[in-house]
Protein backbone atom coordinates (compact mmCIF):
# COMPACT_ATOMS: atom_id res chain seq x y z
CA UNK A 1 0.00 0.00 0.00
CA UNK A 2 1.35 3.42 -0.96
CA UNK A 3 2.06 5.63 1.99
CA UNK A 4 0.83 9.18 1.52
CA UNK A 5 0.14 12.03 3.90
CA UNK A 6 -2.96 13.06 5.77
CA UNK A 7 -4.92 16.04 4.52
CA UNK A 8 -5.06 17.13 8.17
CA UNK A 9 -1.41 17.75 9.05
CA UNK A 10 -2.07 17.77 12.78
CA UNK A 11 1.58 17.04 13.66
CA UNK A 12 3.05 19.81 11.49
CA UNK A 13 5.98 21.45 13.23
CA UNK A 14 6.27 18.71 15.85
CA UNK A 15 9.63 16.91 16.22
CA UNK A 16 10.36 13.56 17.83
CA UNK A 17 14.05 13.10 18.70
CA UNK A 18 14.61 9.47 19.58
CA UNK A 19 17.23 6.88 20.35
CA UNK A 20 17.07 3.73 18.21
CA UNK A 21 18.40 0.54 19.87
CA UNK A 22 16.25 -0.31 22.85
CA UNK A 23 13.79 2.45 21.93
CA UNK A 24 12.35 2.45 18.40
CA UNK A 25 14.04 -0.64 16.98
CA UNK A 26 12.91 -4.20 17.72
CA UNK A 27 15.11 -6.30 19.96
CA UNK A 28 18.03 -8.31 18.52
CA UNK A 29 17.47 -12.02 18.09
CA UNK A 30 19.73 -14.97 18.78
CA UNK A 31 20.82 -17.06 15.80
CA UNK A 32 21.35 -20.05 18.10
CA UNK A 33 25.12 -20.07 17.48
CA UNK A 34 26.27 -17.35 19.85
CA UNK A 35 25.55 -14.62 17.28
CA UNK A 36 22.75 -12.16 16.71
CA UNK A 37 20.47 -10.79 14.03
CA UNK A 38 19.10 -7.26 14.12
CA UNK A 39 15.59 -6.76 12.69
CA UNK A 40 14.73 -3.49 10.94
CA UNK A 41 12.28 -0.90 12.24
CA UNK A 42 9.44 -2.25 10.09
CA UNK A 43 9.44 -5.55 12.03
CA UNK A 44 8.85 -3.85 15.38
CA UNK A 45 5.86 -2.32 17.15
CA UNK A 46 7.01 1.31 16.87
CA UNK A 47 6.99 1.37 13.05
CA UNK A 48 3.29 1.97 12.42
CA UNK A 49 2.78 4.88 14.84
CA UNK A 50 6.10 6.45 13.77
CA UNK A 51 4.98 6.40 10.13
CA UNK A 52 1.67 7.86 11.29
CA UNK A 53 3.44 10.78 12.99
CA UNK A 54 5.46 11.66 9.87
CA UNK A 55 2.43 11.24 7.57
CA UNK A 56 0.63 13.77 9.76
CA UNK A 57 3.40 16.35 9.25
CA UNK A 58 5.77 15.51 12.09
CA UNK A 59 9.55 15.16 11.92
CA UNK A 60 11.55 12.26 13.34
CA UNK A 61 15.24 12.61 14.21
CA UNK A 62 16.80 9.26 15.12
CA UNK A 63 20.02 9.60 17.15
CA UNK A 64 22.18 6.53 17.75
CA UNK A 65 25.63 5.64 18.94
CA UNK A 66 25.87 3.07 16.15
CA UNK A 67 27.44 3.38 12.74
CA UNK A 68 25.71 4.69 9.62
CA UNK A 69 25.87 1.51 7.53
CA UNK A 70 23.86 -0.65 9.94
CA UNK A 71 21.28 1.92 10.99
CA UNK A 72 20.72 3.21 7.50
CA UNK A 73 19.36 -0.27 6.76
CA UNK A 74 17.53 -0.78 10.05
CA UNK A 75 15.96 2.69 10.32
CA UNK A 76 16.41 5.12 7.43
CA UNK A 77 15.73 2.80 4.49
CA UNK A 78 12.90 1.17 6.46
CA UNK A 79 10.93 4.44 6.43
CA UNK A 80 8.69 4.83 3.35
CA UNK A 81 10.43 6.58 0.44
CA UNK A 82 7.62 9.11 0.04
CA UNK A 83 8.07 10.22 3.62
CA UNK A 84 11.86 10.41 3.38
CA UNK A 85 11.50 12.76 0.41
CA UNK A 86 9.65 15.26 2.60
CA UNK A 87 12.90 15.98 4.47
CA UNK A 88 11.27 15.06 7.78
CA UNK A 89 13.23 11.85 8.40
CA UNK A 90 16.74 12.49 9.80
CA UNK A 91 19.39 10.11 11.10
CA UNK A 92 22.26 11.06 13.39
CA UNK A 93 24.90 8.37 14.02
CA UNK A 94 28.08 7.82 16.04
CA UNK A 95 26.63 9.38 19.22
CA UNK A 96 25.33 12.46 17.46
CA UNK A 97 28.55 13.33 15.65
CA UNK A 98 27.17 12.90 12.10
CA UNK A 99 23.80 13.95 10.70
CA UNK A 100 22.09 12.65 7.55
CA UNK A 101 19.12 14.02 5.62
CA UNK A 102 17.27 12.67 2.61
CA UNK A 103 17.63 13.99 -0.92
CA UNK A 104 14.23 15.47 -1.87
CA UNK A 105 14.22 13.66 -5.22
CA UNK A 106 15.84 10.28 -4.60
CA UNK A 107 15.19 9.96 -0.88
CA UNK A 108 18.79 8.78 -0.48
CA UNK A 109 20.69 9.90 2.64
CA UNK A 110 23.25 12.70 2.38
CA UNK A 111 25.44 13.96 5.17
CA UNK A 112 24.71 17.41 6.54
CA UNK A 113 28.13 19.02 6.21
CA UNK A 114 26.87 22.28 7.68
CA UNK A 115 26.32 20.42 10.95
CA UNK A 116 29.92 19.18 10.80
CA UNK A 117 31.16 22.71 10.31
CA UNK A 118 29.04 24.21 13.10
CA UNK A 119 29.60 21.44 15.65
CA UNK A 120 33.22 20.48 15.00
CA UNK A 121 34.65 23.15 12.70
CA UNK A 122 34.52 20.55 9.93
CA UNK A 123 36.73 17.98 11.67
CA UNK A 124 35.08 15.39 13.92
CA UNK A 125 37.13 14.41 16.98
CA UNK A 126 38.94 11.08 16.70
CA UNK A 127 41.12 9.03 18.99
CA UNK A 128 44.82 8.79 18.26
CA UNK A 129 45.92 5.26 17.30
CA UNK A 130 47.66 4.73 20.64
CA UNK A 131 44.36 5.41 22.42
CA UNK A 132 42.44 3.08 20.10
CA UNK A 133 44.91 0.27 20.84
CA UNK A 134 44.65 0.86 24.59
CA UNK A 135 40.84 0.93 24.47
CA UNK A 136 40.80 -2.35 22.53
CA UNK A 137 42.98 -3.88 25.25
CA UNK A 138 40.66 -2.61 28.00
CA UNK A 139 37.63 -3.89 26.10
CA UNK A 140 39.08 -7.36 25.66
CA UNK A 141 40.03 -7.54 29.31
CA UNK A 142 36.55 -6.49 30.45
CA UNK A 143 34.80 -8.89 28.07
CA UNK A 144 37.04 -11.74 29.19
CA UNK A 145 36.33 -10.97 32.87
CA UNK A 146 32.57 -10.85 32.30
CA UNK A 147 32.34 -14.13 30.38
CA UNK A 148 34.70 -15.89 32.77
CA UNK A 149 32.47 -14.79 35.66
CA UNK A 150 29.39 -15.90 33.74
CA UNK A 151 30.83 -19.36 33.12
CA UNK A 152 31.70 -19.64 36.82
CA UNK A 153 28.26 -18.40 37.88
CA UNK A 154 25.60 -18.97 35.19
CA UNK A 155 22.95 -17.47 37.49
CA UNK A 156 24.70 -14.10 37.88
CA UNK A 157 22.33 -12.36 35.45
CA UNK A 158 19.30 -13.26 37.55
CA UNK A 159 20.92 -12.86 40.96
CA UNK A 160 22.33 -9.42 40.13
CA UNK A 161 19.36 -7.65 38.58
CA UNK A 162 16.98 -9.95 36.76
CA UNK A 163 14.33 -7.27 36.36
CA UNK A 164 16.68 -4.99 34.44
CA UNK A 165 17.99 -7.58 31.97
CA UNK A 166 15.56 -8.69 29.30
CA UNK A 167 15.29 -12.40 28.58
CA UNK A 168 16.57 -12.08 25.01
CA UNK A 169 19.74 -10.31 26.23
CA UNK A 170 20.35 -13.05 28.79
CA UNK A 171 19.96 -15.68 26.09
CA UNK A 172 22.44 -13.92 23.79
CA UNK A 173 25.19 -13.65 26.38
CA UNK A 174 24.68 -17.17 27.75
CA UNK A 175 24.97 -18.57 24.22
CA UNK A 176 28.05 -16.45 23.60
CA UNK A 177 29.63 -17.77 26.78
CA UNK A 178 28.93 -21.34 25.71
CA UNK A 179 30.53 -20.59 22.33
CA UNK A 180 33.82 -19.59 23.95
CA UNK A 181 33.40 -15.84 24.44
CA UNK A 182 35.87 -15.81 27.34
CA UNK A 183 38.66 -15.79 24.72
CA UNK A 184 39.85 -12.47 23.26
CA UNK A 185 37.02 -10.73 21.41
CA UNK A 186 37.68 -9.89 17.75
CA UNK A 187 37.78 -6.35 16.39
CA UNK A 188 34.86 -6.44 13.97
CA UNK A 189 32.01 -4.35 12.58
CA UNK A 190 29.96 -7.46 11.82
CA UNK A 191 26.73 -7.07 13.85
CA UNK A 192 26.20 -10.85 13.95
CA UNK A 193 29.39 -11.35 16.01
CA UNK A 194 28.99 -11.28 19.78
CA UNK A 195 31.09 -10.44 21.69
CA UNK A 196 33.16 -8.02 19.59
CA UNK A 197 34.97 -4.69 19.69
CA UNK A 198 34.03 -2.10 17.08
CA UNK A 199 36.48 0.59 15.97
CA UNK A 200 34.32 3.05 14.08
CA UNK A 201 35.19 5.80 11.65
CA UNK A 202 38.99 5.64 11.85
CA UNK A 203 38.91 6.10 15.61
CA UNK A 204 35.74 8.17 15.99
CA UNK A 205 34.52 5.64 18.57
CA UNK A 206 35.49 2.32 20.16
CA UNK A 207 32.59 0.15 21.31
CA UNK A 208 32.64 -2.99 23.44
CA UNK A 209 29.73 -5.27 22.50
CA UNK A 210 28.63 -8.27 24.53
CA UNK A 211 28.10 -7.21 28.15
CA UNK A 212 24.55 -6.26 29.24
CA UNK A 213 24.59 -2.52 29.77
CA UNK A 214 23.51 -2.96 33.38
CA UNK A 215 26.95 -4.55 34.00
CA UNK A 216 28.99 -2.22 31.77
CA UNK A 217 30.46 0.05 34.42
CA UNK A 218 31.46 -2.95 36.51
CA UNK A 219 33.66 -4.49 33.80
CA UNK A 220 34.94 -1.46 31.85
CA UNK A 221 36.76 1.53 33.31
CA UNK A 222 38.41 4.15 31.10
CA UNK A 223 40.57 5.23 34.06
CA UNK A 224 42.65 2.13 33.27
CA UNK A 225 43.91 4.04 30.24
CA UNK A 226 46.14 6.14 32.46
CA UNK A 227 48.17 3.08 33.44
CA UNK A 228 48.49 1.93 29.82
CA UNK A 229 49.26 5.18 27.99
CA UNK A 230 51.36 8.21 28.88
CA UNK A 231 50.20 11.81 28.62
CA UNK A 232 48.57 12.56 25.26
CA UNK A 233 48.45 15.64 23.05
CA UNK A 234 50.12 19.03 23.15
CA UNK A 235 48.39 19.89 26.42
CA UNK A 236 49.66 16.78 28.15
CA UNK A 237 46.20 15.38 28.97
CA UNK A 238 45.71 12.19 30.89
CA UNK A 239 44.25 9.63 28.45
CA UNK A 240 41.12 9.10 30.55
CA UNK A 241 40.31 12.84 30.24
CA UNK A 242 40.00 12.40 26.48
CA UNK A 243 37.45 9.58 26.60
CA UNK A 244 33.79 9.52 27.53
CA UNK A 245 32.88 5.90 28.26
CA UNK A 246 29.42 4.72 29.30
CA UNK A 247 26.99 1.78 28.93
CA UNK A 248 24.58 2.10 26.01
CA UNK A 249 21.79 0.15 24.37
CA UNK A 250 21.36 -3.44 25.47
CA UNK A 251 24.84 -4.91 25.15
CA UNK A 252 27.25 -2.04 24.51
CA UNK A 253 29.77 0.18 26.24
CA UNK A 254 30.61 3.20 24.05
CA UNK A 255 33.89 5.09 24.19
CA UNK A 256 33.78 8.40 22.31
CA UNK A 257 36.00 11.49 22.37
CA UNK A 258 35.18 13.75 25.31
CA UNK A 259 32.70 16.42 24.27
CA UNK A 260 30.96 14.26 21.67
CA UNK A 261 27.39 13.26 22.48
CA UNK A 262 23.75 13.44 21.52
CA UNK A 263 23.45 16.89 23.11
CA UNK A 264 25.55 18.24 20.21
CA UNK A 265 23.02 17.41 17.52
CA UNK A 266 20.17 18.53 19.80
CA UNK A 267 21.74 21.96 20.24
CA UNK A 268 22.23 22.28 16.47
CA UNK A 269 18.58 21.42 15.77
CA UNK A 270 17.39 23.84 18.46
CA UNK A 271 19.54 26.61 16.96
CA UNK A 272 17.99 25.99 13.53
CA UNK A 273 14.45 25.83 14.88
CA UNK A 274 13.96 22.27 13.64
CA UNK A 275 13.36 21.29 17.25
CA UNK A 276 11.30 23.86 19.11
CA UNK A 277 10.30 23.97 22.79
CA UNK A 278 6.60 23.26 23.07
CA UNK A 279 6.58 21.23 19.86
CA UNK A 280 9.05 18.43 20.59
CA UNK A 281 9.61 15.25 22.58
CA UNK A 282 12.70 13.13 23.22
CA UNK A 283 12.48 9.37 23.69
CA UNK A 284 15.15 6.93 24.88
CA UNK A 285 16.01 3.92 27.03
CA UNK A 286 19.30 5.05 28.60
CA UNK A 287 18.85 8.51 30.15
CA UNK A 288 21.72 7.69 32.52
CA UNK A 289 23.81 6.38 29.62
CA UNK A 290 24.27 7.58 26.06
CA UNK A 291 20.79 9.16 25.94
CA UNK A 292 21.87 11.65 28.61
CA UNK A 293 22.46 14.22 25.87
CA UNK A 294 18.76 14.03 25.01
CA UNK A 295 17.49 13.73 28.57
CA UNK A 296 19.39 16.81 29.76
CA UNK A 297 17.02 19.08 27.82
CA UNK A 298 14.17 17.86 30.05
CA UNK A 299 15.89 19.07 33.23
CA UNK A 300 14.41 22.32 34.56
CA UNK A 301 17.87 23.94 34.46
CA UNK A 302 18.01 23.45 30.68
CA UNK A 303 15.92 26.56 30.02
CA UNK A 304 18.99 28.62 30.83
CA UNK A 305 21.06 26.67 28.27
CA UNK A 306 18.73 27.16 25.31
CA UNK A 307 20.47 28.57 22.23
CA UNK A 308 19.55 32.17 21.49
CA UNK A 309 16.27 32.40 19.64
CA UNK A 310 14.99 28.96 20.70
CA UNK A 311 11.56 30.19 21.79
CA UNK A 312 12.66 30.80 25.35
CA UNK A 313 9.55 32.97 25.78
CA UNK A 314 7.60 29.73 26.23
CA UNK A 315 9.24 29.38 29.63
CA UNK A 316 6.47 31.46 31.18
CA UNK A 317 3.80 28.92 30.17
CA UNK A 318 5.83 25.77 30.77
CA UNK A 319 5.96 23.28 33.61
CA UNK A 320 8.43 24.33 36.33
CA UNK A 321 9.39 20.68 36.84
CA UNK A 322 10.47 20.07 33.23
CA UNK A 323 12.91 21.62 30.79
CA UNK A 324 12.22 22.93 27.27
CA UNK A 325 12.05 19.50 25.59
CA UNK A 326 10.41 16.70 27.63
CA UNK A 327 12.00 13.24 27.68
CA UNK A 328 10.06 10.00 28.12
CA UNK A 329 12.04 6.97 29.27
CA UNK A 330 11.32 3.51 27.88
CA UNK A 331 14.10 1.85 29.89
CA UNK A 332 13.28 -1.65 31.11
CA UNK A 333 13.85 -0.63 34.73
CA UNK A 334 13.22 2.53 36.75
CA UNK A 335 16.72 2.05 38.23
CA UNK A 336 18.10 3.13 34.85
CA UNK A 337 16.31 6.50 35.06
CA UNK A 338 17.50 9.64 36.92
CA UNK A 339 15.24 10.88 39.70
CA UNK A 340 14.09 13.99 37.83
CA UNK A 341 12.62 11.73 35.11
CA UNK A 342 10.87 9.14 37.29
CA UNK A 343 7.47 10.65 36.55
CA UNK A 344 8.31 10.51 32.82
CA UNK A 345 9.08 6.77 32.79
CA UNK A 346 6.97 4.53 30.55
CA UNK A 347 9.19 1.43 30.24
CA UNK A 348 8.95 -1.60 27.93
CA UNK A 349 11.48 -0.47 25.30
CA UNK A 350 10.08 -0.63 21.73
CA UNK A 351 6.63 -1.68 22.94
CA UNK A 352 6.57 1.28 25.30
CA UNK A 353 7.72 3.58 22.49
CA UNK A 354 4.88 2.32 20.30
CA UNK A 355 2.31 3.05 22.99
CA UNK A 356 3.79 6.52 23.64
CA UNK A 357 3.71 7.36 19.92
CA UNK A 358 0.14 6.18 19.55
CA UNK A 359 -0.95 8.33 22.47
CA UNK A 360 1.13 11.27 21.16
CA UNK A 361 -0.57 11.12 17.76
CA UNK A 362 -3.94 10.98 19.47
CA UNK A 363 -3.09 14.03 21.63
CA UNK A 364 -1.82 16.01 18.65
CA UNK A 365 -4.93 15.19 16.63
CA UNK A 366 -7.16 16.31 19.50
CA UNK A 367 -5.12 19.45 20.15
CA UNK A 368 -5.01 20.55 16.51
CA UNK A 369 -8.52 20.88 15.04
CA UNK A 370 -8.54 21.24 11.26
CA UNK A 371 -9.84 24.81 11.27
CA UNK A 372 -7.60 26.15 14.04
CA UNK A 373 -4.67 28.46 13.21
CA UNK A 374 -1.23 27.14 14.14
CA UNK A 375 -0.90 29.57 17.03
CA UNK A 376 -4.06 28.13 18.60
CA UNK A 377 -2.45 24.71 19.14
CA UNK A 378 -1.49 24.31 22.81
CA UNK A 379 2.22 23.68 23.51
CA UNK A 380 3.44 20.22 24.41
CA UNK A 381 5.25 20.58 27.74
CA UNK A 382 6.12 18.47 30.77
CA UNK A 383 2.53 18.04 31.94
CA UNK A 384 1.54 16.44 28.64
CA UNK A 385 4.63 14.20 28.58
CA UNK A 386 4.00 13.06 32.16
CA UNK A 387 0.42 12.17 31.26
CA UNK A 388 1.55 10.19 28.20
CA UNK A 389 4.13 8.29 30.26
CA UNK A 390 1.67 7.50 33.03
CA UNK A 391 -1.00 6.39 30.57
CA UNK A 392 1.50 4.12 28.84
CA UNK A 393 2.63 2.56 32.12
CA UNK A 394 -0.94 1.81 33.11
CA UNK A 395 -1.91 0.45 29.69
CA UNK A 396 1.14 -1.80 29.52
CA UNK A 397 0.53 -3.08 33.05
CA UNK A 398 -3.00 -4.13 32.05
CA UNK A 399 -2.03 -5.67 28.73
CA UNK A 400 -1.13 -9.38 28.47
CA UNK A 401 0.83 -8.51 25.32
CA UNK A 402 2.96 -5.76 26.82
CA UNK A 403 6.17 -7.82 26.74
CA UNK A 404 5.87 -8.87 23.10
CA UNK A 405 6.68 -7.10 19.86
CA UNK A 406 3.06 -6.65 18.81
CA UNK A 407 2.49 -4.53 15.72
CA UNK A 408 -0.06 -1.94 16.85
CA UNK A 409 -2.83 -0.64 14.66
CA UNK A 410 -2.38 2.77 13.09
CA UNK A 411 -3.80 5.57 15.16
CA UNK A 412 -6.35 7.79 13.53
CA UNK A 413 -6.56 11.55 13.06
CA UNK A 414 -10.29 11.40 13.76
CA UNK A 415 -10.86 12.93 17.15
CA UNK A 416 -13.70 10.67 18.14
CA UNK A 417 -11.39 7.65 18.06
CA UNK A 418 -8.39 9.27 19.72
CA UNK A 419 -9.14 8.29 23.30
CA UNK A 420 -9.48 4.62 22.33
CA UNK A 421 -6.23 4.28 20.41
CA UNK A 422 -3.92 3.09 23.20
CA UNK A 423 -6.25 0.42 24.53
CA UNK A 424 -7.08 -0.76 21.02
CA UNK A 425 -3.43 -1.14 20.09
CA UNK A 426 -2.48 -2.93 23.30
CA UNK A 427 -5.48 -5.24 23.41
CA UNK A 428 -6.75 -3.81 26.68
CA UNK A 429 -10.38 -3.29 27.62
Amino acid sequence: MEVGTFEHQYAAGFALVSDLDGTLLPAPKSNGLGGTSHPPLAEGPAYAPLVELVRAGGTVVAVTGSQFSTHRVRFFDAMPLKLRRTGRVLLSVESGSRLYRADPNSGEPHEDLHFQQVAFAGARPRFEPVLVDALVAIGRLGLRRFYTDLLDNPNMLESSDHAAIAAHVSLLVVEAAAAGASADAPVSLDPSVCPRIEVRGDGAAVVFVGVPSRFGSRYFDVLELDALVGLVGADGNRPSELVDGRPTGRLCFDCVPAGVGKATVMRYLLQRGEVAPGRALCLGDRPLGNDEGLAEWAHPDAWARLPEGSASQLRATADNECGPVPFISVAESLELVPAFLHAFHAGANAQGSAAVLIALCAWLAEASPTAAPAEAVPPFHGAQARALAAGTRHALARSPRASTDVQPCLPTPKKEAARHVVTAALGST
